[in-house]
């Protein structure tokens, strides 16, 4: 492996490692305590100090804090934490709210979701220098 692969490799797991520590400090000493039965002692240290969690590990992991496993996934150097952060919280609330609280966030969400996509659409379709005239306008009526 050449230095440059090398720490990029590094850098994944310091990532997993500080999240992983993260949400376990924030899920508190149940989570702690399920994750110990799970794991072991040996491996949970191991996770702690940056060892890469095998997939079926990554599962479990994410099922007791309660995160999607894609949480802890590097996507591109800087990545998206903050958003990453946000959405354990949006999960982590939600779980308390009534069915019909959740089916509210559930529409503020699609419509934060529906608003980003016609505007990314919207962006993307004024700076195609390639689209017919008419073309743009039949895409936002479908």
């Amino acid at each position: 492996m050449n230095r440059p692969s090398l720490g990029l490799v590094q850098s994944a797991q310091q990532r997993f490692s500080e999240s992983f520590a993260f949400l376990v400090a924030y899920r508190g000493l149940a989570a702690e305590q399920e994750l110990l039965e799970i794991l072991g002692p040996l491996r949970l240290a191991e996770l702690y100090e940056g060892g890469e969690p095998l997939f079926s590990e990554l599962i479990e992991i994410s099922r007791v804090l309660r995160v999607p496993f894609s949480s802890f996934l590097v996507t591109s150097p800087g990545g998206f934490e903050e958003l990453e952060i946000a959405y354990a919280e949006l999960l982590y609330y939600a779980a308390q709210l009534s069915a019909k609280e959740r089916a509210g966030l559930q529409q503020e969400l699609l419509d934060i979701a529906g608003r980003l996509a016609v505007q990314t659409e919207t962006d993307a379709g004024e700076t195609r220098s390639d689209a017919e005239p008419g073309e743009r306008g039949r895409r936002r009526q479908s």
